[in-house]
Protein backbone atom coordinates (compact mmCIF):
# COMPACT_ATOMS: atom_id res chain seq x y z
CA UNK A 1 0.00 0.00 0.00
CA UNK A 2 2.82 2.45 0.79
CA UNK A 3 4.00 2.04 -2.83
CA UNK A 4 0.81 3.92 -3.76
CA UNK A 5 1.28 6.69 -1.19
CA UNK A 6 4.04 9.12 -2.08
CA UNK A 7 6.14 10.13 0.91
CA UNK A 8 4.93 7.30 3.18
CA UNK A 9 6.64 4.08 4.20
CA UNK A 10 4.90 1.58 6.44
CA UNK A 11 6.79 -0.21 9.18
CA UNK A 12 4.91 -3.21 10.55
CA UNK A 13 5.24 -3.78 14.28
CA UNK A 14 3.93 -6.97 15.90
CA UNK A 15 2.02 -5.82 18.99
CA UNK A 16 0.15 -7.88 21.62
CA UNK A 17 -3.59 -7.33 21.53
CA UNK A 18 -3.80 -6.12 25.13
CA UNK A 19 -1.33 -3.27 24.50
CA UNK A 20 -2.19 -2.46 20.88
CA UNK A 21 -4.66 0.34 21.58
CA UNK A 22 -2.43 1.85 24.27
CA UNK A 23 0.34 2.00 21.68
CA UNK A 24 -2.02 3.74 19.26
CA UNK A 25 -3.20 6.24 21.86
CA UNK A 26 0.38 7.06 22.90
CA UNK A 27 1.42 7.47 19.21
CA UNK A 28 3.94 4.62 19.37
CA UNK A 29 2.05 3.33 16.35
CA UNK A 30 -0.13 5.39 14.02
CA UNK A 31 -2.47 2.72 12.64
CA UNK A 32 -3.78 -0.73 13.51
CA UNK A 33 -4.24 -3.29 10.72
CA UNK A 34 -5.62 -6.20 12.69
CA UNK A 35 -8.97 -7.90 12.97
CA UNK A 36 -10.62 -5.03 14.83
CA UNK A 37 -14.38 -5.05 14.41
CA UNK A 38 -16.25 -1.74 14.18
CA UNK A 39 -18.19 -1.72 17.43
CA UNK A 40 -20.11 1.37 18.58
CA UNK A 41 -17.79 1.72 21.57
CA UNK A 42 -14.65 1.59 19.42
CA UNK A 43 -16.01 4.05 16.87
CA UNK A 44 -16.55 6.54 19.68
CA UNK A 45 -12.84 6.33 20.54
CA UNK A 46 -11.10 5.66 17.22
CA UNK A 47 -11.32 6.33 13.49
CA UNK A 48 -11.83 3.50 11.00
CA UNK A 49 -11.34 3.49 7.25
CA UNK A 50 -14.65 3.54 5.40
CA UNK A 51 -13.23 0.92 3.04
CA UNK A 52 -12.80 -2.58 4.47
CA UNK A 53 -9.80 -4.61 3.42
CA UNK A 54 -10.68 -7.97 4.93
CA UNK A 55 -13.76 -10.06 5.70
CA UNK A 56 -13.04 -11.76 9.00
CA UNK A 57 -14.92 -14.88 9.93
CA UNK A 58 -15.51 -16.11 13.45
CA UNK A 59 -15.54 -19.87 14.04
CA UNK A 60 -15.68 -22.38 16.88
CA UNK A 61 -12.68 -24.67 17.47
CA UNK A 62 -12.90 -27.92 19.43
CA UNK A 63 -10.79 -31.00 20.08
CA UNK A 64 -10.75 -33.23 17.01
CA UNK A 65 -13.65 -35.64 16.79
CA UNK A 66 -15.89 -33.83 19.23
CA UNK A 67 -19.49 -33.82 17.94
CA UNK A 68 -21.51 -32.09 20.69
CA UNK A 69 -20.47 -28.53 19.83
CA UNK A 70 -21.60 -26.88 16.58
CA UNK A 71 -23.24 -23.58 17.58
CA UNK A 72 -23.04 -20.82 20.18
CA UNK A 73 -25.90 -22.43 22.08
CA UNK A 74 -23.87 -25.63 22.33
CA UNK A 75 -21.22 -23.64 24.23
CA UNK A 76 -23.61 -22.85 27.09
CA UNK A 77 -22.20 -24.31 30.30
CA UNK A 78 -18.90 -25.13 28.54
CA UNK A 79 -15.44 -23.70 29.31
CA UNK A 80 -14.31 -21.48 26.43
CA UNK A 81 -10.96 -19.67 26.09
CA UNK A 82 -11.08 -15.88 25.91
CA UNK A 83 -8.80 -12.87 25.50
CA UNK A 84 -10.03 -9.77 27.28
CA UNK A 85 -11.21 -7.05 24.89
CA UNK A 86 -10.95 -8.85 21.57
CA UNK A 87 -13.95 -9.06 19.24
CA UNK A 88 -14.40 -12.80 19.72
CA UNK A 89 -14.66 -12.44 23.48
CA UNK A 90 -17.04 -9.48 23.09
CA UNK A 91 -19.27 -11.71 20.98
CA UNK A 92 -19.38 -14.31 23.75
CA UNK A 93 -19.88 -11.71 26.49
CA UNK A 94 -22.80 -10.21 24.55
CA UNK A 95 -24.28 -13.68 24.12
CA UNK A 96 -24.08 -14.26 27.87
CA UNK A 97 -26.10 -11.10 28.49
CA UNK A 98 -29.00 -12.67 26.60
CA UNK A 99 -29.04 -16.16 28.10
CA UNK A 100 -29.57 -17.69 31.52
CA UNK A 101 -27.08 -20.51 30.93
CA UNK A 102 -23.79 -18.68 30.46
CA UNK A 103 -20.83 -19.75 28.40
CA UNK A 104 -18.03 -20.13 30.99
CA UNK A 105 -15.31 -17.77 29.79
CA UNK A 106 -11.76 -18.59 30.86
CA UNK A 107 -9.63 -15.50 30.27
CA UNK A 108 -6.03 -16.01 29.16
CA UNK A 109 -3.45 -14.24 31.32
CA UNK A 110 -1.03 -13.62 28.43
CA UNK A 111 -3.55 -13.38 25.59
CA UNK A 112 -1.88 -16.09 23.51
CA UNK A 113 -4.30 -17.83 21.10
CA UNK A 114 -1.73 -20.59 20.55
CA UNK A 115 -1.72 -21.46 24.25
CA UNK A 116 -5.52 -21.38 24.37
CA UNK A 117 -5.65 -23.81 21.44
CA UNK A 118 -3.22 -26.07 23.28
CA UNK A 119 -5.60 -26.02 26.25
CA UNK A 120 -8.48 -27.03 23.97
CA UNK A 121 -6.50 -30.00 22.67
CA UNK A 122 -5.46 -30.99 26.20
CA UNK A 123 -9.06 -30.86 27.45
CA UNK A 124 -8.62 -27.98 29.87
CA UNK A 125 -11.03 -26.00 27.69
CA UNK A 126 -14.02 -27.23 25.70
CA UNK A 127 -13.64 -24.77 22.84
CA UNK A 128 -12.21 -21.53 21.53
CA UNK A 129 -13.76 -18.90 19.27
CA UNK A 130 -11.44 -17.11 16.84
CA UNK A 131 -10.74 -16.65 13.13
CA UNK A 132 -10.09 -19.64 10.83
CA UNK A 133 -6.91 -18.26 9.24
CA UNK A 134 -4.93 -17.91 12.48
CA UNK A 135 -6.42 -21.12 13.82
CA UNK A 136 -5.43 -23.19 10.78
CA UNK A 137 -1.90 -21.73 10.85
CA UNK A 138 -1.40 -22.63 14.54
CA UNK A 139 -2.90 -26.09 14.07
CA UNK A 140 -0.52 -26.75 11.19
CA UNK A 141 2.56 -25.33 12.92
CA UNK A 142 2.00 -27.13 16.23
CA UNK A 143 0.41 -30.25 14.73
CA UNK A 144 -2.64 -29.92 16.97
CA UNK A 145 -5.58 -32.29 16.80
CA UNK A 146 -8.37 -29.71 16.56
CA UNK A 147 -11.42 -29.19 14.36
CA UNK A 148 -13.21 -26.05 13.16
CA UNK A 149 -16.86 -26.94 13.67
CA UNK A 150 -20.25 -25.71 12.50
CA UNK A 151 -20.90 -22.67 10.32
CA UNK A 152 -19.08 -19.34 10.78
CA UNK A 153 -20.71 -17.40 13.59
CA UNK A 154 -19.96 -14.00 12.08
CA UNK A 155 -18.37 -12.46 9.00
CA UNK A 156 -17.17 -8.93 9.82
CA UNK A 157 -15.67 -6.41 7.39
CA UNK A 158 -12.47 -5.02 8.90
CA UNK A 159 -11.01 -1.55 8.46
CA UNK A 160 -7.73 0.06 9.45
CA UNK A 161 -7.89 1.90 12.78
CA UNK A 162 -6.42 5.32 13.61
CA UNK A 163 -6.24 7.60 16.61
CA UNK A 164 -9.11 10.09 16.68
CA UNK A 165 -7.04 13.22 16.04
CA UNK A 166 -5.85 15.35 13.11
CA UNK A 167 -3.10 12.92 12.15
CA UNK A 168 -5.60 10.06 12.21
CA UNK A 169 -8.01 11.98 9.97
CA UNK A 170 -5.19 12.72 7.53
CA UNK A 171 -4.14 9.06 7.33
CA UNK A 172 -7.75 7.94 6.99
CA UNK A 173 -8.24 10.33 4.06
CA UNK A 174 -5.09 9.08 2.34
CA UNK A 175 -5.60 5.35 2.84
CA UNK A 176 -9.33 5.00 2.06
CA UNK A 177 -8.96 5.77 -1.69
CA UNK A 178 -5.99 3.39 -1.94
CA UNK A 179 -7.95 0.55 -0.35
CA UNK A 180 -10.83 1.21 -2.75
CA UNK A 181 -8.51 1.03 -5.75
CA UNK A 182 -6.77 -2.12 -4.48
CA UNK A 183 -10.14 -3.81 -4.08
CA UNK A 184 -11.31 -2.76 -7.56
CA UNK A 185 -8.13 -3.81 -9.39
CA UNK A 186 -7.93 -7.21 -7.67
CA UNK A 187 -4.80 -6.51 -5.64
CA UNK A 188 -6.50 -7.26 -2.31
CA UNK A 189 -7.83 -10.56 -3.62
CA UNK A 190 -4.35 -11.59 -4.81
CA UNK A 191 -2.81 -10.69 -1.45
CA UNK A 192 -5.52 -12.58 0.40
CA UNK A 193 -4.92 -15.75 -1.62
CA UNK A 194 -1.16 -15.44 -1.16
CA UNK A 195 -1.16 -14.98 2.62
CA UNK A 196 -4.34 -16.73 3.78
CA UNK A 197 -4.87 -19.38 1.07
CA UNK A 198 -8.37 -17.99 0.61
CA UNK A 199 -10.19 -14.92 -0.69
CA UNK A 200 -11.43 -13.08 2.38
CA UNK A 201 -12.30 -9.81 0.64
CA UNK A 202 -15.50 -7.84 1.40
CA UNK A 203 -17.96 -7.54 -1.46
Amino acid sequence: MDKRLDGYTFKFVATPWDSMFLALESNKIQAVADQVAKTTERQQKYLFTDQSYFAAQTVIVTKAGRKDIQTLKDLEGKKVGAVSGDSYTLLLEDYNKKTDNDIILKYSENGSPAEILQDVQNGRLDAYVNDPIMTKAVIKKQNLKLDIVGEPLVSDNMGIVFKKDEQGKELQGLIDPVLKKMKEDGTLAKLSKKWTEGEYIPK
